[in-house]
Formats: structure tokens, C-alpha cells, sequence
């Protein structure tokens, strides 16, 4: 049912708006969309919640009382999913994201950590080589994994995407010529193994650079409950913290509850911001 046209005639606030008590108990029928002076899609503000309207104003008023920080959360969402999708179908020729991804992909972009619990082969990947499309920096991702970073370089350069991997297999004079790539910005996404970070003189070159966010691979690790703990991962939020770097991405395709609280504790991530799809190994 739909607010009735009588419903001009029905009282407002003192300040001469409809509150969201007024518009719950406005008297219905199949006539307007909505009262006059009341936009077809409003936002209310009582008792500290946001009370959304849509359209009609069907169903239980209640169920679309958002408080505010959820509130932001779509909104900022909204604003860039736009360029993420374009930016998927340009470089990775896909229309459309996997299940989760966008609910990593938008605290994320909102600068906000992030800890996503994904199956192996669950498109990991993508949540952080999107937002470092779309982000002014560069993205650090530190894995273990020597093999997956040079698979993953190799796959991105052939896209045309300036991603370069910083390991112990490289020569001198590659390390001054990707030195070089990345003090003049030209890198976009650096792979790097969680023991670089116990080097020094990257710790201060790294300060040079505008990071703007950071991806933690087999970040289960960082945990002393789970069975591949690694001393260097303990690091690894420090240096984030050290740098300022607030978007953060914990990325693993295995986590009991211990160890992902353990996760979410180093680095500061939500509850709310913990996405799981399941994991198996």
C-alpha cells in the first residue's frame, strides 16, 4: 500500500519535516508514492539511528533502521564499485566479481583492514589487485611464496599492469633497476617475502614510497595456534603500523576461530569486516 494523497493534511515536526514516526503511522492507500515535501528516497536521523525510506515505503519500517557507520559503509561503496567493475572488465575480462569479493573490496577502498577467509582458488587475488588499480600508490603484497610471486607478476605484467616481485633469486643490477621503477612511482604492485622486512635499508627506502595499502598473504601465519607459524609475520603488523598504512588485507584460505582472531587482533581488523567463505585444505 501507498501513502495516501489526505496524507497532506497530516501534521509534521515542529521544525516542518516528516519524522520517521510519522511516515510509519501515515495513513495508506494506492494514491501517491509519497507525502508532498517528502523526497522519494529520505534519510531521517532519530536517536542516533538513520531511518531509511524507499519508494513506497513497504514492508516493516524497522528493518531498513541502518545506524550510521553502516550507513557510510554503502554509500562509500557505491561511489567506486563503478570503477572496480570497469577496471575488471579492462584488465581481467571479467563482467562481473566472484561471491565476497566486493565485500572485501569495499572496506577496503574505504580504508579500512580487512581479513578474508577464502578457499583456494576463490579469487583471492582480485581483492587486492583491484583497489591497487584504483588507488593513487603503490600496494605491497608479502607472501612467502616465491613460486605464487613470480606467477602472479608474470600474469599481471602480461596485462599490462606494472607489478614487479623483490626476492633473493634477483642480481644487482635488477635490484637498482627496480629500485629505481619504484622511486619513480612507475610500480604499482610489489610482491615481497615477509623476511625483506627484517632488512633496514628497505625498512627506510620503503618510507620513500606513497604505500597505500598492504596484502598479507598466508597471513594464518601471523598466528601461534596455527601448525605454519612464522616469527617474521609478527612483524609484519608493525610495519604497517610504522607506515600508516590503514587499509590492510589478511588474506588465507585456512583459519580456525582462534587463529583468525589472532589475525584480527594483530591488525586491528572488525568483527564486521572479517569475511569467510569457507575454507579446506
Amino acid at each position: 500500500m501507498r501513502l495516501a494523497k489526505s496524507c497532506k493534511n497530516y501534521p509534521k515536526s515542529g521544525r516542518g519535516k516528516w519524522t520517521a514516526k510519522q511516515i510509519k503511522n501515515a495513513p495508506r492507500s494506492r494514491g501517491r508514492s509519497s507525502p508532498p515535501g517528502l523526497p522519494r528516497h529520505c534519510a531521517k536521523r532519530e536517536a542516533g539511528k538513520l531511518c531509511l525510506g524507499f519508494g513506497p515505503y513497504q514492508g516493516d519500517f524497522a528493518r531498513l533502521r541502518l545506524d550510521a557507520r553502516e550507513l557510510m559503509k554503502q554509500a562509500c561503496g557505491l561511489d567506486f564499485m563503478y570503477e572496480i567493475k570497469a577496471l575488471l572488465r579492462e584488465n581481467f575480462g571479467h563482467e562481473s566479481l566472484r561471491r565476497g569479493q566486493a565485500e572485501v573490496i569495499v572496506p577496503l577502498m574505504a580504508g579500512r583492514p580487512v581479513l578474508a577467509v577464502f578457499p583456494t582458488g576463490g579469487g583471492k587475488s582480485l581483492c587486492y589487485q583491484l583497489p591497487a588499480l584504483a588507488l593513487e600508490g603503490l600496494t605491497l603484497v608479502i607472501s612467502p611464496l616465491i613460486a605464487l610471486m613470480k606467477d602472479q607478476v608474470e600474469s599481471l605484467t602480461r596485462r599490462g599492469i606494472a607489478a614487479a616481485r623483490l626476492d633473493s633469486t634477483m642480481d644487482a643490477e635488477g635490484l637498482r633497476n627496480l629500485y629505481g621503477d619504484l622511486d619513480d612511482g612507475r610500480i604499482r604492485i610489489l610482491y615481497i617475502a615477509p623476511e625483506r622486512l627484517a632488512n633496514e635499508r628497505f625498512r627506510e627506502r620503503v618510507r620513500r614510497w606513497n604505500v597505500a595499502m598492504v596484502a598479507v598473504d598466508e597471513a594464518h601465519c601471523i598466528s601461534e595456534w596455527g601448525h605454519n607459524f612464522r616469527p617474521d609475520y609478527l612483524k609484519i603488523a608493525r610495519f604497517c603500523r610504522r607506515l600508516k598504512v590503514s587499509r590492510v588485507l589478511a588474506l588465507t584460505a585456512t583459519a580456525t576461530p582462534k587463529v583468525a582472531a589472532d589475525i584480527r587482533r594483530a591488525f586491528r581488523i572488525a568483527k564486521e569486516d572479517h569475511v569467510a567463505l569457507g575454507f579446506h585444505r
